[in-house]
């Protein structure tokens, strides 16, 4: 006859439907008589069909227990015999619909015990679509609510992380200016080491130092000044990332030249090198700068020949650009990794004493630091130039461009 809901997993605003709404009962109140003796409905009016869902009729002669709901709404309360029977205001009473739903009603009970049959009188105001509303309103809020501490727990969570990374951005720039110490001063102890242990042989034999050796004791004090000079300028680095480009300049001969006797006592008597370069080619960068670009490139040329081969050094001049290619006849570098090449910390190179075929994909074995190519990249930005892994049949080959300069004088050619 009148079903009430048992059904928990129906949402309470999906079971607050509200009933049809209807011309003549807008008002949304009703009212009914029970009979106080037998706790039976003995008067309905119409109104109250437009809340129930049924026929006034078919309540007549019933008891209320038809009308409470099998599983009423939180903060409301079931229509007991304990609520009509007790006069006044009873608010956010739960009844039973038809359909398997429920309505929120505020009811008011007066006592008539003036007649022989004594009777509760309830009028019935129909609260279902404001309560409706209301827990929609709550839902939000408390969606929202846990919405926001969702927001702040995630909002901890990327500061967390983001305090990690700057951490993690200045160890590995850390790591990355202590890896360009090491490598700008690695090369110039090595001739400094050599030239230092060819005297020290000399000194043994009671010989007399010669004009060669009084050379050698002077290329070692230009080695130790440019040691020097690469410190000051990796400091400097620390404080600015990219510094903005000197008008200084140089002889690119003169600074290959040095680069290659810095370099001579780790040529393989296997190794051929060929040179060709410009004498009259001057190019607007420090010549510190540039003879440290050319260590790199060339110790890179001797690591990947090994004991055998043959490096192609090349200077000249195209325009406004002054131009250095280095390339040899190692195995090259597998196409997988020529993006990564330049990157900081990345290497091709064998580690010590592994004679293992060089690995052409995958990751590459470990063995110098990596920052020989990126500082030289870097450098060559600096005075926008630039420097590039070109493409060949064999070997590897890398091109150096930075701007040429007039001669001695110091004068940019115009493009």
């Amino acid at each position: 006859m009148f079903k009430s809901s048992s059904s928990s997993n129906l949402s309470v605003a999906s079971r607050l439907e509200p009933p049809p709404v209807d011309a003549d009962r807008n008002s949304r109140e009703a009212s009914f008589a029970i009979d106080l003796q037998t706790g039976r409905v003995i008067e309905a009016n119409a109104g109250l069909e437009s809340i129930i869902g049924h026929a006034a009729e078919h309540l007549i002669g019933t008891r209320l227990d038809v009308l409470q709901p099998g599983c009423p709404t939180p903060h409301t309360k079931p229509l007991t015999e304990t609520v009509w029977r007790t006069p006044g205001l009873h608010e956010d009473i739960c009844i039973a619909r038809a359909g398997e739903s429920y309505a929120i009603v505020s009811l008011r009970v007066s006592h008539d015990l003036t007649d022989a049959r004594q009777r509760a009188i309830c009028i019935v105001r129909d609260e279902t679509e404001r309560r409706r509303l209301e827990f929609e309103l709550i839902d939000q809020h408390v969606a929202l609510l846990r919405s926001l501490e969702e927001t702040e727990l995630q909002k901890r969570r990327v500061e967390a992380l983001s305090t990690r990374l700057r951490e993690a951005t200045r160890r590995a720039a850390l790591s990355e200016v202590v890896a360009e110490v090491a490598h700008c001063i690695n090369n110039p102890l090595g001739a400094l080491s050599s030239s230092l242990r060819v005297l020290q042989q000399k000194l043994d034999r009671n010989e007399t130092v010669s004009t060669s050796e009084q050379q050698i004791l002077e290329r070692c004090e230009q080695l130790t000044k440019r040691i020097s000079r690469s410190v000051d300028e990796l400091r400097a680095a620390c404080h600015h990332a990219l510094p903005a480009g000197t008008s200084e300049h140089c002889n690119v001969e003169q600074e290959v030249r040095s680069a290659m006797d810095v370099l001579a006592h780790r040529k393989p008597p296997g190794v051929h090198i060929s040179v060709c370069l410009d004498p009259n080619l001057f190019a607007r960068i420090p010549a510190d700068e540039l003879h440290h670009c050319a260590t790199n490139l060339i110790a890179n040329a001797f690591d990947a020949v090994g004991h055998e081969g043959t490096i192609h050094i090349d200077a000249w001049r195209d325009e406004n650009l002054a131009k250095l290619r280095v390339r040899d006849s190692g195995p090259g570098i597998d196409e997988s990794l020529r993006d990564r090449i330049f990157e900081p910390f990345f290497s091709t190179k064998r580690s010590p004493g592994d004679n293992s075929p060089k690995q052409s994909t995958g990751k590459p074995p470990i063995g110098g630091m990596g920052v020989g190519l990126s500082v030289a990249r870097r450098t060559a930005l600096r005075h926008q130039g630039s420097l590039v892994l070109e493409c060949t049949p064999k070997g590897a080959s890398f091109l150096l461009k930075v701007p040429a300069t007039n001669e001695e004088i110091g004068i940019e050619v115009a493009p």
